[in-house]
Order: structure tokens, then C-alpha cells, then sequence
């Protein structure tokens, strides 16, 4: 829980294919949240610091986070894309 949220320049968006595959993580893993929770909090202050870019599309701004694996959830693969001042995340799998 945020006490003093700081304004972010940026707002993250879902595709349909993300918040899919966030339904069959929390299925499988129900503390997965932790991990989306630190995901949202690093994409709202710092996109493109997080992940490697990926120079998948000329002129596009896609990145790839890895998280690690921890006791409580597992490695984790998101593919997002920064449109100043939106992030979309497109992506998130678990990372074997």
C-alpha cells in the first residue's frame, strides 16, 4: 500500500492477452501479486530503465523485463512497449 503516492508522468494499459495470462498466473501461483505490484510500481516511475530493449519495430519502444524467481512466485517474462506517456503491456509468461 502506497502512503505518499508520487505522480507519474506515465500510465500502464493491459491487452487482453496480458490480463489473461496475469488470470492463469494467479490460478497457479495466488501470490503472484506481489510480483505485479512491483511490475506496475517500476513501469509507472522508470520504463525505460526496467527490461532490455527489444528493437523488434523501427521506431517502436519495446523492452522485456525478467523478474526473478523467489518463494513466492515464480521468474517472470514481460514484454511491454512504451508510447510516451502510456506503457502497454502486451505479454507476461512465466520464465522457465
Amino acid at each position: 500500500m502506497r502512503l505518499n503516492p508520487s505522480p507519474s508522468r506515465f500510465f500502464i494499459k493491459h491487452s487482453e492477452i496480458f490480463e489473461a495470462g496475469i488470470d492463469q498466473l494467479l490460478r497457479r501461483h495466488p501470490l503472484i501479486g506481489e510480483a505485479l505490484d512491483d511490475l506496475e510500481d517500476a513501469l509507472l516511475k522508470v520504463p525505460y530503465s526496467e527490461g532490455e530493449p527489444t528493437p523488434v519495430f523501427e521506431g517502436r519502444h519495446f523492452r522485456i523485463r525478467l523478474s526473478p524467481k523467489t518463494r513466492r512466485y515464480p521468474a517472470l517474462r514481460v514484454l511491454y512497449e512504451i508510447e510516451e506517456p502510456r506503457v502497454v503491456c502486451w505479454h507476461i509468461c512465466e520464465r522457465h
